[in-house]
């Protein structure tokens, strides 16, 4: 069964950069490996793998703030979807993923 990515949170990256600041979030990343490892958002935790999934939900607080990001916004929302079928309420994804991160730093 495919999640329902209708329902999805969205966050600016302005709105995610304030909540990472704030110390308030989780941060995923759902992108390649070596795309993660060459550059991503300082503190995301990397997430390869359905065993590496499995694993993020039965360590994390499913009340914090979890902010997933891929590289344009898309397949967060597939990872978000998961998250709130598993019982996580405030997971968020990244509007427009790590492209958009990257060009509102200029």
């Amino acid at each position: 069964m495919i999640p329902d990515q209708d329902n999805i949170k969205e966050l600016s990256v302005e709105e995610a950069r304030h909540k990472i600041s704030a110390g308030e979030a989780i941060v995923i990343d759902v992108r390649s490996a070596l795309d993660h490892e060459t550059e991503s958002i300082a503190g995301a935790r990397h997430i390869a793998s359905q065993e590496d999934f499995d694993e993020f939900i039965t360590q994390a607080d499913k009340e914090r703030t979890v902010i997933c990001y891929c590289y344009y916004g898309n397949s967060s929302l597939g990872v978000c979807a998961a998250l709130q079928e598993r019982g996580f309420t405030n997971a968020y994804s990244l509007r427009g993923g790590f492209d958009a991160w990257k060009n509102a730093a200029g």
